[in-house]
């Protein structure tokens, strides 16, 4: 698989009997393709650009679910899926992270057993202020918890670490 920044994806054969023989080409975004992100488990391809994100079945090659971003978030980035394939993340040039759930939807089972997806967004997106404070809320929770396993104060613990360091 090969995508293109105009948005194109393009499937190329590696079998030995047809290699290099273009298998699948398709647009599947207007202005800007950014990444793409195939998914075994699931044999689905996800791809980000033009601020949203898609799933691509990759046994009919049909879009199976479009999902927009917001255009504040910046310019979308880098995708990941879950190796079960329940999840894909998406992260924006901005620092934005966006945590899709993929669910086969029930309703739209066909007769040969394929199916659609649909994306769920879990929560808010973590900005890069979100994520400071996230991180340093969880530094400072390990800090308490040491201070209070050492039976020392958090003051004596951060000295203790500062000085260790320095050495």
């Amino acid at each position: 698989m090969v995508g293109f920044s105009l948005g194109y994806l393009v499937v190329i054969s590696t079998h030995l009997a047809e290699i290099g023989r273009e298998q699948f080409c398709a647009r599947f975004h207007k202005d800007t393709l950014r990444d793409i992100a195939y998914c075994p488990s699931k044999h689905k391809v996800a791809t980000c650009g033009d601020n949203c994100i898609k799933i691509v079945d990759m046994k009919e090659w049909k879009e199976l679910q479009t999902e927009e971003v917001e255009k504040g978030a910046g310019a979308l980035d880098r995708l990941v899926w879950t190796q079960d394939g329940n999840f894909v993340s998406v992260s924006s040039r901005t620092g934005s992270l966006y945590v899709f759930a993929v669910e086969p939807s029930s309703v739209d089972t066909f007769k040969d057993g394929s199916s659609a997806a649909v994306l769920h967004l879990m929560g808010r997106p973590l900005d890069s202020g979100s994520l400071f404070m996230s991180i340093f809320a969880v530094l400072t929770l390990c800090l308490l918890v040491l201070s209070f396993g050492l039976g020392a104060s958090s003051t004596s613990v951060l000295k203790a670490l500062f000085y260790s360091h320095a050495l």
